[in-house]
């Protein structure tokens, strides 16, 4: 066939008819009987398969036995694949999917309240219903315009139980492995996920999807496991539980905006922000890190985490406290101590005395001079995610003695 738009989604029930079993009444009768193609072959500007749009396709299926085997070859997909009406297996070459956006976006988590919308909804039931085994893979995924990489899938229907064995991408020297179910009765819907990211450069896979991220050229490990009441697609927030952990290794915070995006539930925006404001100049150059780590608990949507550290050229920094995804507010505790030795610059911004009297200090005394300074400041993040309130709570002090080359390197800049 050469149309200019072929609509294979109605063709679909058709393909599946077994071709064995009990005859219709309409069989006995005389009337002409259309017999099941063994071959077809379509050549289309348009294809709908999926309720997508493919472009320019030259698409083959050829019955053999039992069983139906596919060729296709479009703009957006190239490929082989075969199914039995049970299983489905498929390797490919390219696939790049444009999917539309829902009619209201949200750029963090969406809070679906119980009486928006059902629990279990239509589309979850018929996809449940209508999905097969599935063996995917593809060399090379392509999603909303960004590079994925390549993708390797293994799904199968165990009951009432959709059991992914493997969902595996790979993108350059960064690589994403999960696995997980999704179980489906007449009233409960669940799903279950485990999933690993790690690579040696986290700006480059985010600069993959358009994420300008804050954090630069970091190596990554984060690890997860989660539960919650609904489909994978339609996640209850305030039945979400599970853990989390994150490591990076040795990066930059280049940008205060981009870095809220990997740790916001915590507004390290804010957080720098405000230490920005409080140690004028030394850290607005960025803020560079040996490494930054973390685990936490989930349970009903509430976020905990004691153990939030990041080490970072200037100084130590600790968040201690909550995130409640489902009121989007947090409350957490936030401590950062100096590292004094990593320069000058340092020591005179969290010298108790002023600058200038601390560069006379280290100039004129003979003696190595004791100075006066805070070694350690507390603060309290509380209030609505995207916008807390960051309040200084404490100040600890101590003396310190300034290091020769700290008065060299003041008495050259005299």
């Amino acid at each position: 066939m050469r149309l200019p738009e072929f609509d294979l989604d109605a063709w679909i029930d058709i393909l599946k008819t077994p071709t064995t079993g009990p005859k219709p009444l309409v069989s006995e009768l005389n009337a002409p009987e259309l017999p099941m193609p063994n071959r077809i072959r379509v050549e289309t500007d348009t294809l709908k398969l999926g309720n997508l749009d493919w472009d320019s396709v030259n698409f083959t299926a050829r019955r053999m036995a039992d069983k139906w085997q596919y060729s296709v070859d479009s703009s957006q997909i190239k490929g082989s694949a075969e199914y039995d009406g049970k299983d489905l297996t498929a390797n490919l070459s390219q696939l790049q999917l444009y999917i539309s956006e829902p009619e209201k976006i949200v750029d963090d988590v969406a809070v679906v309240e119980e009486e928006e919308q059902p629990l279990i909804t239509e589309f979850d039931r018929d996809f449940f219903n209508k999905m097969p085994n599935v063996d995917l893979k593809i060399d090379d995924f392509w999603m909303q315009g960004y590079k994925v990489g390549s993708v390797d899938i293994v799904m199968k229907r165990d009951g009432n139980r959709m059991l992914w064995d493997k969902a595996n991408f790979n993108s350059g020297t960064s690589s994403v492995e999960a696995s997980g179910w999704w179980d489906l009765t007449d009233e409960t819907s669940r799903s279950h996920v485990d999933i690993k990211a790690k690579g040696d450069d986290n700006s480059e896979i985010m600069a993959r999807f358009g994420i300008d991220s804050g954090i630069q050229k970091a190596p990554f490990d984060v690890s997860s496991s989660l539960d919650w009441d609904g489909s994978p697609w339609n996640m209850r927030v305030n039945t979400l539980s599970g853990t989390m952990e994150t490591e990076f290794g040795r990066g930059v915070i280049t940008d205060v905006g981009g870095a809220a995006k990997l740790l916001g539930m915590f507004s390290l925006d804010s957080i720098i922000r405000r230490m920005q404001l409080d140690f004028t100049d030394v850290f607005d150059q960025g803020l560079a890190f040996n490494s930054i780590k973390g685990t936490g608990k989930l349970e009903k949507g509430i976020f905990v985490t004691n153990d939030i550290e990041m080490d970072s050229i200037s100084g130590d920094l600790s968040i201690k406290g909550l995130a409640n995804l489902n009121t989007q507010m947090v409350d957490a505790e936030v401590t950062f101590s100096p590292d004094l030795t990593s320069g000058l610059p340092m020591l005179t911004a969290f010298a108790v005395a002023p600058q200038t009297a601390l560069y006379v200090l280290a100039i004129s005394t003979v003696v190595a001079p004791v100075v006066e300074v805070i070694t350690q400041v507390t603060y309290e993040v509380k209030g609505p995610m995207n916008s807390p309130q960051v309040r200084e709570k404490s100040r600890r002090k101590g003396d310190y003695e300034i290091p020769n080359e700290y008065r060299k390197e003041a008495q050259a800049g005299k």
